[in-house]
């Protein structure tokens, strides 16, 4: 018998430049999910609509939403997700 699994993927960056870096790299519709995290490491925010955005759109919309993310006093870093 074989068992499926899930398995996840995760960086963390904790400033924008960092994660526009990793965005560049690997592109937006290759990840699962985007969240922002506050000092505590609880979620403050996330976004997963990379896939509604044609391939060159769908980071620049990433790109977009950290830069707005980025700049709540309450954000620490983020974390990227592929599954």
């Amino acid at each position: 018998m074989v068992i499926g699994y899930k398995y996840k993927i995760q960086w963390l960056c904790h400033q924008y430049k960092q994660a526009k870096t990793l965005v560049d790299a690997l592109g937006a519709k290759s990840l699962d999910a985007v969240r922002a995290k506050n000092r505590d490491m609880k979620n403050i925010d996330s976004y997963d609509g990379m896939v509604i955005y044609p391939h060159g759109l769908a980071d620049n919309e990433l790109k977009k939403w950290m830069r707005a993310t980025a700049k709540r006093e309450d954000f620490y870093s983020f974390e990227f997700l592929r599954k």
